[in-house]
């Protein structure tokens, strides 16, 4: 009998162990595919969420007064002292920001004017533009080429006048984004990644 030949009762041990091996590595190359697809995985997704912040954090809000007036329409002079609060928007980022919301101090009442936007009027001929003053969008959308968004709340008293807004607004990665005296939060994250 040749030595590499096992006899009918006894195991042949060199085929079993290269059996075992075999096994093994495959084994060891699964799990190494799965541990990387995981690693980078966690890897875009770090990068994924550093660009949202990122994005989230060129737009830029401003909280301001209007001088004080007396409303128009009211003719008692006990409301001499008339304000109100003005919010622009401005969308620094290099993508649209869509949903963009405006609530007013602790009641969080919605805006008087709702919103308008101001488009960079010269990147349109100058043929199209003549008694253009700004373009309106009603669905809240903010390119990075918009000039910006204001919001007005309705004017109150200057005693009465709460100066907190929080300005809200959806990212190109579906996230929801809050903005409230100079905080930045992440509301949720979006499913559109």
């Amino acid at each position: 009998m040749h030595p590499t030949q096992a006899s009918a009762g006894s195991p042949d041990w060199a085929t079993i162990m290269t059996g075992i091996g075999t096994v093994a590595l495959a084994a060891a190359a699964v799990a190494v595919a799965f541990w990387s697809d995981w690693r980078l995985r966690r890897e875009r997704d770090r990068a994924v969420s550093a660009e949202q912040y990122a994005e989230a954090s060129l737009v830029e809000v401003v909280l301001g007064k209007t001088s004080r007036r007396t409303h128009t329409q009211l003719y008692d002079k006990s409301v001499e002292n008339l304000r109100s609060l003005i919010v622009v928007v401005v969308n620094r980022g290099r993508f649209t920001i869509t949903a963009v919301e405006v609530a007013f101090g602790a009641s969080r009442s919605e805006p008087l004017n709702g919103y308008v936007i101001q488009r960079d009027l010269k990147q349109i001929p100058s043929e199209l533009r003549s008694d253009l003053a700004e373009t309106v969008n009603v669905r809240g959308a903010l390119s990075p080429l918009d000039v910006g968004m204001r919001f007005e709340s309705y004017p109150i008293d200057d005693r009465h006048l709460d100066a907190d807004a929080i300005v809200s607004w959806m990212d190109r990665w579906g996230s929801r984004w809050t903005h409230t005296n100079g905080d930045l939060r992440l509301l949720d994250e979006g499913s559109a990644q």
